[in-house]
């Protein structure tokens, strides 16, 4: 008897094998391509010559038709609501937590109605450049911002203790000299009845504050008002 050869048994199994999936491969593409030729070769004149007739009852009966309905959404969230809210300091995620319970406490139907975060966020936005552009248009036609043609000199007088500070007044000057400086400066702290307590006064470094003969620092502290 002779000896089988195994290694080249399974080799020409494998072979085979190979061979049969090309040929169904081969079959399967060829069909395919018939498939596709036959129906580009059915012109659009024979397909538009082809007539069916069809009851129409019997195909609305059998095939409804499906309308799309579009439900508007209302926008409920009004200028004084978000007013309220950005007076009240809360914050977009916080006021949806407000809104959902009052639609919730009131029973009030939210389907047709926006209610998302990034929409309250637009409406707020759009309702504070609507609020700046009115009060904007208001103090710009109703306000004289200048009532006359003089120049009016003009001192701001500041007091700071304990870590605080006062805006004591800013009094009229009739020129920026040392010495109006500092008597306007004088006056404005018996007005106060501090005069007495000021310790150290802080300014700009200008010749009518700093001055050795004239300036104001002069003049206060040495009391040559």
């Amino acid at each position: 008897m002779l000896g089988i050869d195994m290694k080249l048994a399974s080799k020409e199994e494998r072979s085979k094998l190979r061979k049969k999936r090309e040929e169904v491969r081969k079959i399967r593409n060829e069909k395919t391509s018939e498939l596709q030729q036959s129906v580009c070769y059915k012109s659009e004149t024979e397909i538009e010559s082809e007539s069916i007739e069809v009851d129409s009852d019997v195909f609305h009966d059998e095939f409804p038709s499906k309308e799309r309905r579009f439900t508007t959404k209302k926008i409920w969230i009004t200028p004084r609501l978000c007013a309220a809210l950005d007076k009240a300091k809360v914050s977009d995620r916080q006021a949806m937590h407000i809104l959902m319970a009052t639609v919730e406490a009131l029973e009030i139907p939210a389907d047709n109605k926006v209610l998302n975060r990034t929409s309250l966020q637009q409406l707020r936005q759009n309702n504070r450049h609507y609020q700046f552009g009115e009060a904007k248009s208001e103090f710009l036609d109703n306000v004289r911002i200048t009532l006359g043609r003089s120049n009016v000199y003009k001192l701001a007088v500041l007091v700071s203790y304990n870590g605080t500070a006062k805006f004591l007044g800013a009094p009229k000057i009739e020129s920026g000299t040392g010495k109006n400086i500092a008597q306007a400066v004088h006056n404005t702290l018996v007005e106060w009845d501090i005069s007495e307590k000021v310790v150290a006064s802080s300014f700009d470094t200008t010749s009518s504050n700093t001055g050795l003969q004239q300036g104001a620092c002069i003049l206060k502290y040495t009391r040559r008002l």
